[in-house]
């Protein structure tokens, strides 16, 4: 299927169709002598958006933001990007359906029921041998390696009863290594302790060094 992308948004076959059809695209193509480009993607998007019926985005006049929490994951490709949202969206909902004080592995199967249904592919409880001068010591459990576009994602689940530490860190961060994977989310369940109040879900966003 021919697509158009501008940002973020994919354009239908069919809306192209009707777009040329009407002249929209051959009218804009003559004012590229008059306009800057990116005037003429606003123009053009602005168009696209009244065809496939979406809500109109003011034109950007100031720097590019990057959403929440992306800035941490540095040459991120656009797929990555949305496809960390929606892992993290799925990460919520469980904390907002099942909230707090469960064992870990219920919350990883949670995780894959919503990986599942939102056909994201992923290996659950991936095996990956530790090794010393190339001698087997033991082994690793990641808890959910996610294909993200052309990128893979690490997902450690935790449910500590305060906050992540430095040993969490580490831990996602060594299995990024030994599989060759830039990028990490450690999700904390957060498990209620003595003295703790209210808990909390914790996402965090781990890029490699």
């Amino acid at each position: 299927m021919r697509i158009f992308k501008h940002r973020c948004r994919i354009v239908p076959k069919k809306v192209l169709k009707r777009l040329a059809l009407n002249g929209s695209v051959f009218s804009l193509r003559l004012l590229w002598n008059s306009w800057r480009a990116d005037r003429l993607a606003d123009i053009m998007f602005s168009f696209v958006s009244a065809e496939a019926g979406w809500p109109r985005t003011p034109t950007r006049t100031g720097p590019l933001k990057i959403p929440q929490g992306l800035d941490s994951l540095p040459m991120a490709g656009r797929s990555t990007e949305v496809h960390l949202e929606k892992i993290k969206k799925i990460a919520r909902d469980v904390y907002r359906t099942l909230g707090s004080g469960f064992f870990e592995d219920v919350y990883d199967r949670a995780m894959q029921v919503g990986l599942r249904l939102a056909k994201i592919p992923y290996e659950g409880q991936k095996v990956i041998e530790l090794k010393y001068k190339d001698h087997y010591v033991g082994e690793g459990y990641p808890d959910l390696v996610v294909r993200c576009g052309s990128e893979k994602v690490i997902v450690e689940l935790k449910t500590v009863g305060g906050e992540l530490g430095a040993s969490e860190e580490q831990q996602l961060r060594n299995y990024m290594k030994i599989l060759g994977i830039r990028y990490g989310l450690l999700v904390n369940f957060q498990h209620p302790g003595r003295k703790q109040g209210k808990t909390r879900l914790d996402i965090r966003e781990i890029a490699a060094e």
